[in-house]
């Protein structure tokens, strides 16, 4: 099982290098500069990125080179890594506002890759070889598979040189095989959707609702972002005006529309009193059957609109945003799509398109649902859910 391995290399990239053999070392010849070096892992890649001041560009793209080129892999840092590693999952695990979505995400692909933690589990993470860690490295981190994104006051030849310049170690071998599992899109069907429960002692039910949506790749794609602003972006959102400010269930309440290749979900997240849980899953359901029923108008889509191509545009003027929106879709679209390309999509979208999407994935019987709370919250919302139809998700 190499869960988490992903993450695992992550980690030792930044433990040394052949220029750099400490971790002090290494992010010193950024900082120094004033400048952040970090990475983040998600489902389907992850990304390194230096920010700094664009006289400083050489430095940066440097580092990142020899991080990625040359990077050690010491026995004792695997060892040492490992003990952080641990440690980050605890964390995670203990923030039960952020674990909901984990816990979400096995109950809509459960035995699938997206279903899985990218960090790992404790025993997984506890069971990876240097040699599984060296190898996998060494399959995915070659030139075909990595892209490279710059912003900023730097021209494009400038860029090509320095990046030909400090990547040209990296090696070319194509992969004899593809290492993508199938990912099932239709785990939760129709009318028996799952739920899961998981006890803690807590003050608060932490409940998040999910149902599985197209891929990036989908012509649809844009409706589910608006439907996503409509309901859960903002103080002017549904959720916000119906769960936060009439009927004061929570505090906070919000949407997330994530978009893989092959794949999506829309989730609904909200924190409330445990006593609220079943009330407010209900207010949830009424809002989404209300809105499939009454329709978007265009007034609404249009303020939609407005919102989501004001944030794109806003978010662009942070250049490292801008460089990972460009590197994301060159690597999970096979294109560069910029910030007109966006909004023009956008512009496209038809209150037909947006009623089909709610319609045919967003209906309340494809939610699944899940809940980290207390114990005095189970009883209730689990009897609840299973007169809806629903099935434990530990029954799959």
């Amino acid at each position: 099982m190499t869960q988490g391995v992903n993450h695992f290399v992550e980690h030792l990239l930044f433990a040394g290098t052949t220029l750099f053999p400490s971790k002090k070392q290494l992010t010193q010849a950024v900082e120094s500069t004033g400048g952040i070096l970090n990475a983040f892992s998600e489902r389907e890649g992850t990304c390194y990125w230096a920010q700094c001041l664009a006289e400083h560009f050489p430095t940066a793209i440097h580092v990142l080179g020899e991080l990625l080129s040359h990077s050690l892999f010491r026995a004792e840092d695997v060892e040492s890594e490992r003990l952080a590693i641990l440690q980050e999952l605890k964390k995670h695990h203990d923030y039960a506002a952020s674990w909901v979505y984990a816990l979400l995400s096995e109950t809509l692909w459960p035995k699938q890759s997206l279903g899985r933690y990218v960090g790992g589990s404790e025993n997984t993470v506890r069971q990876l070889s240097r040699q599984e860690i060296v190898e996998y490295y060494q399959r995915r981190y070659q030139s075909h598979n990595i892209v490279i994104a710059v912003v900023g006051n730097i021209s494009d030849e400038h860029a090509s040189h320095e990046v030909q310049k400090h990547f040209a170690d990296l090696p070319n071998e194509m992969p004899n095989r593809s290492e993508a599992e199938p990912i099932a899109l239709n785990v939760c069907p129709t009318n028996s959707p799952f739920y899961s429960f998981q006890v803690r002692d807590l003050q608060q039910l932490h409940i998040c609702l999910g149902a599985q949506t197209p891929g990036r790749q989908h012509p649809g794609r844009y409706a589910f972002e608006m439907i996503n602003v409509m309901l859960g972006k903002g103080m002017s959102s549904r959720f916000f005006d119906q769960i936060r400010t009439k009927e004061g269930f929570a505090y906070s309440v919000h949407t997330t529309l994530s978009m893989f290749r092959h794949a999506g979900a829309f989730t609904i997240y909200t924190g409330v009193s445990p006593e609220h849980g079943v009330a407010t899953i209900e207010a949830i359901f009424r809002e989404m059957e209300n809105l499939a029923r009454e329709g978007i108008t265009l007034e609404t889509l249009t303020h939609a609109k407005e919102f989501y191509k004001g944030r794109v545009r806003l978010g662009a003027e942070n250049a490292k945003n801008y460089a990972c929106l460009l590197g994301e879709s060159f690597l999970l679209d096979g294109q560069v799509r910029d910030i007109l390309d966006i909004l023009t999509d956008v512009d496209r979208v038809t209150l037909d398109d947006v009623n089909t999407a709610l319609r045919d994935y967003l209906r309340p019987d494809r939610f699944c649902v899940v809940a980290i709370g207390p114990l005095h919250a189970a009883d209730r919302l689990i009897a609840y859910l299973k007169g809806l139809g629903y099935h434990d998700r530990n029954c799959i």
